[in-house]
């Protein structure tokens, strides 16, 4: 058995659902990124949303790799640098897990979990990744 306040309690960490008008059905919007508030600090522009997603899309992983790459040189200059770089261009998302991520290895160099601060930061990219495309404007 299973508890279900908890199991609605995690659900609704993932996915919140808001009411439209009239009855209309419910939306989604995820906690991974928050497309409202994006919508808003871009003031509604659709062109500028689309350039930032592709130069996110095409700069992120990269960025990942760098990090993967300089731990194994114990190259602090250049994980810090790209966990910096990664926490803006999640920023604008308001991805605010990866966020948190990115911010855990810019501020945690040298520190033990370190790794697990980077598969977290990969995890929650690939999420922001899939939940980016899914994204209809």
């Amino acid at each position: 058995p299973f508890n279900t306040k908890t199991l609605w309690r995690e659900l609704n960490n993932v996915v919140k659902i808001i009411p439209n008008k009239a009855g209309a059905p419910p939306t989604m919007q995820s906690a991974i990124a928050d497309f409202k508030e994006v919508r808003q600090t871009l003031d509604n522009n659709r062109q500028l949303f689309d350039e930032i997603v592709c130069i996110f899309l095409r700069d992120a992983m990269p960025c990942l790799q760098r990090i993967k790459t300089a731990m194994t040189e114990n190259d602090t200059n250049t994980i810090r640098h790209n966990a910096h770089k990664l926490n803006g261009m999640v920023s604008v998302f308001a991805a605010k897990r990866t966020m948190r991520a990115a911010t855990l290895i810019e501020q945690g160099i040298g520190q033990p979990e370190l790794t697990d601060a980077v598969a977290e930061l990969e995890a929650s990219l690939l999420e922001l990744q899939d939940c980016i495309h899914a994204y209809k404007w």
